[in-house]
């Protein structure tokens, strides 16, 4: 078969499908809740929703614990089926076509140093998830470290 209409009834949406869909459609970002916050050493994350390479990933109220400074992360693996929020030392992030052959898409959430046993200088680096070619629109605190020509910054 040349073609397939994939949209037509009985028909399922298979995660494949999806996700290059989300992909052609929205940047990487947060649809609605995930708020980050820092106490002490524990870095949270609220519940909500963002994408990330063309998935869709739910967030259930994650904390992790940093012990010194960092970024916050968040990676997936499609060929595990899973996704998870992490802490580590700054490295380039690895961003694979999680929608053809790749496996491994990360997205930075935050950066962060550390300072008497307690996160300090949270900088958010995610923005709302927003149709391609809009710009982004950040909401933060403090004044923003690193804007992006056609960026929004609101704070």
């Amino acid at each position: 078969m040349a073609a397939e209409l994939i949209t037509k009834t009985g028909n399922p949406m298979t995660p494949g499908n999806f996700m290059a869909l989300m992909k052609s459609t929205l940047t990487d970002g947060i649809l609605n809740g995930c708020s980050i916050t820092a106490s002490g050493a524990n870095i949270t994350v609220a519940d909500g929703r963002m994408v990330a390479g063309g998935a869709l990933i739910v967030i259930t109220g994650t904390t992790v614990t940093a012990s010194s400074a960092g970024e916050l992360v968040l990676r997936i693996d499609s060929g595990a089926g899973t996704a998870e929020i992490l802490v580590r030392q700054a490295a380039t992030l690895t961003k694979q076509d999680i929608t053809g052959a790749g496996t491994v898409y990360e997205m930075r959430l935050a950066t962060f140093g550390f300072t008497n046993g307690a996160v300090s200088g949270l900088s958010i680096q995610i923005g709302t998830a927003a149709p391609k070619g809009a710009p982004n629109i950040y909401v933060q605190q403090a004044q923003p470290s690193a804007p992006q020509p056609g960026d929004l910054w609101l704070w």
